[in-house]
């Protein structure tokens, strides 16, 4: 074969659809040596594209420790199925097109090209292969060392996931151990104190008794009754000393002027007239018959005197007997005065005992008191952890009160279970829960910080709207003092107003009272303001709460923050409605947006849509009135 005839074959070869696209190099490309637009298009379509989406959790992380480790990590834009592609291309490039298959073996009839240039095409071939394969088997090394790298990092992957759920079921097991260690002491603490203040009671009573007894029993002794006899026989006898003496004078007086007489009347009638002796002797018969009675009253009169000295020296034995027996008696005061000064200071000695008693139990609620606090801050993290799981809840917040021994069943604090229809809701309470309005103290906060919050009180319990004001006033106070810190300063006003056919101002029922929305949202209320600083205010302004049957009454107090240090302001809603005046039906209407009144739905289409809301259903008992109404603020 001529020269000629061979490069024609070679042309041939290399060149099957074009002989003017002649390549001079093969290159990588050891089959394709087709045309050159044909070349870039297999070249540009075996380009693998960049790693899936699905790989990006690798990369991120292995970007996260590029900077702080010696760890290689996986590059970015050439990983497993970037190099498999690679190899899947130089595979394909390295096997001849099917058109090509016939010149496998040449033609044995005549040779078509020399050997030297067979030769020198199959080294350079030879080459180009010996090239591709080190770097395929580089590329594999790479896959490989990629392959394990990236097991390493799924492996801590996993270990850091075991880590964070073991983590978690310990903090769930620490926050259930502190609750019961906490209740077990409380419980213990206050049966401690229950029985020493019992006993210290029962002690002070059983010695205030026993002293009591001994100081009557002291006072008794004294035998005043005594006394009070001796006074009168005292006086009794003056008495009688002087009716004796004033007796004795008036009975001598007489007798002493009778004689006199007698002796006149006697001389006078002997010397008148000595016929009238006989006379005179038989009226002097008379009278000496008298005189002898005088004489006999006199006798009586001395013996009776007598008997009064008698009396009198037996009252002066008695007197001198008492007075004995009183010295007896101050002998017995003075053994009853030491007693009485022993007792006292046992008195005493049970006082210190008392004050120490009282040290120590002032010592244990001070202990109690710490553990207390330390209860009430985890109550109130477990409440601010509660409320920030619950604000991801995409349906608005309720809790249900309801008294005990209804006929319902409650799983696990949330569901409601009446005649086979159940309910679920955020929170459900018993009716003999103090800590009820607690549950929303973390709620009403978020009105400091930028959100506007609405609590709907519902059911068939009216509520105290005064008491629910001052709760929430509390509960924004004390959010204030912790925000204070961070130089916020805040200033409260309150507005009321009712919406039944139309909407009254209640502070003020001759003002105008009109909402103004802008794209359904409440900006303004045009009703009286009062500026709201303490409780004394609130005390104040509820002298105008008068609830209306069948209305639905709005507090609505706004509340202006100012961060001077921070250079920020703005200002807030925070709302308090009030539907229990309604019957069940109405509030089911209401809440629905259902309602007749337009006043009405305005209002609570704004709740729903800007505000973030808590409605607070209480009820006296479950009736089939209850169960729409329970039903229109179910999740289920």
């Amino acid at each position: 074969m001529t020269p000629e005839k061979k490069r024609k074959v070679l042309s041939d070869i290399g060149n099957v659809e074009s002989p003017k696209n002649r390549r001079k190099s093969l290159g990588f490309d050891m089959a394709s040596i087709g045309g050159e637009e044909e070349m870039h298009s297999s070249s540009e379509s075996n380009i693998p594209d960049p790693p899936p989406s699905r790989s990006s959790a690798i990369n991120s992380l292995a970007d996260m420790h590029m900077k702080s480790s010696n760890i290689p990590v996986i590059n970015k834009h050439r990983s497993f199925h970037s190099l498999v592609a690679v190899k899947d291309s130089l595979n394909a490039k390295s096997k001849l097109p099917s058109g090509f298959e016939k010149w496998k073996e040449p033609p044995k009839s005549e040779p078509m090209v020399d050997a030297e240039s067979l030769q020198n095409d199959k080294r350079m071939l030879d080459r180009e292969l010996r090239s591709s394969q080190t770097l395929l088997e580089q590329l594999e090394v790479e896959f490989q060392e990629k392959r394990r790298l990236y097991r390493v990092l799924e492996k801590q992957s996993s270990d850091a996931r075991f880590r964070l759920r073991h983590l978690e079921s310990r903090f769930e097991s620490k926050g259930n151990t502190i609750t019961q260690h906490i209740s077990h002491e409380e419980s213990a603490a206050e049966l401690s104190l229950r029985e020493l203040e019992n006993r210290l009671e029962d002690e002070f009573n059983k010695q205030k008794f026993q002293l009591r007894n001994e100081i009557m029993d002291a006072g008794n002794f004294e035998d005043t009754q005594a006394l009070e006899e001796l006074e009168s026989l005292a006086k009794r006898k003056e008495e009688l000393e002087k009716k004796l003496e004033e007796t004795i004078a008036e009975k001598d007086e007489a007798i002493r002027k009778e004689i006199e007489t007698n002796k006149e009347k006697l001389a006078a009638l002997r010397s008148e007239n000595d016929l009238q002796l006989a006379d005179v002797r038989q009226e002097n018969e008379k009278k000496q018959a008298h005189l002898d009675q005088l004489e006999s009253k006199f006798h009586a009169l001395n013996e009776e005197k007598s008997k009064k000295e008698a009396e009198l020296e037996a009252l002066e034995t008695d007197i001198k007997n008492f007075r004995d027996s009183a010295n007896n008696v101050e002998a017995s005061t003075e053994q009853l005065e030491e007693t009485l000064r022993q007792k006292e200071e046992q008195l005493a000695s049970l006082r210190n005992d008392t004050a120490s008693w009282i040290e120590s139990l002032r010592v244990e609620r001070e202990k109690y008191e710490a553990i207390r606090k330390k209860y009430d801050n985890y109550l109130s993290v477990h409440r601010t952890l509660e409320d920030a799981i619950m604000s991801f809840d995409p349906h608005p917040r309720t809790y249900v009160r309801i008294p005990a021994g209804l006929n319902v069943s409650i799983d696990d604090e949330k569901i409601l279970t009446v005649d086979r229809r159940s309910f679920q809701f955020s929170r459900i309470f018993h009716r003999d829960d103090d800590s009820f309005p607690l549950q929303w103290e973390v709620f009403v906060q978020r009105a400091l910080i930028q959100h506007n919050v609405t609590l709907l009180f519902i059911g068939s319990s009216q509520q105290d709207m005064f008491s629910r004001l001052s709760e929430v006033f509390t509960f924004l106070r004390n959010g204030e003092e912790r925000l204070e810190t961070k130089g916020w300063t805040f200033s409260f006003s309150l507005q009321c107003s009712s919406i039944k056919e139309s909407s009254l101002d209640l502070l003020n029922p001759s003002a105008e009272n009109k909402f103004h929305y802008e794209n359904g949202k409440l900006v303004e209320m045009t009703a009286e303001r009062v500026n709201i600083s303490g409780s004394s205010d609130l005390e104040q302004v509820s002298k105008n709460f008068q609830a209306q049957p069948g209305a639905v009454t709005i507090y609505f107090i706004q509340i202006q923050a100012v961060n001077e240090r921070a250079k920020k302001a703005f200002t807030n809603q925070l709302s308090l409605v009030d539907l229990t005046n309604k019957s069940f039906a109405s509030q089911v209407e209401t809440i629905s947006l259902k309602s007749s009144k337009a006043a009405e739905n305005n209002f609570f289409t704004h709740v729903k849509k800007n505000t973030r809301s808590l409605y607070v259903c209480e009820v006296d008992e479950i009736v089939q009135d209850t169960l729409p109404l329970l039903s229109s603020i179910s999740h289920s």
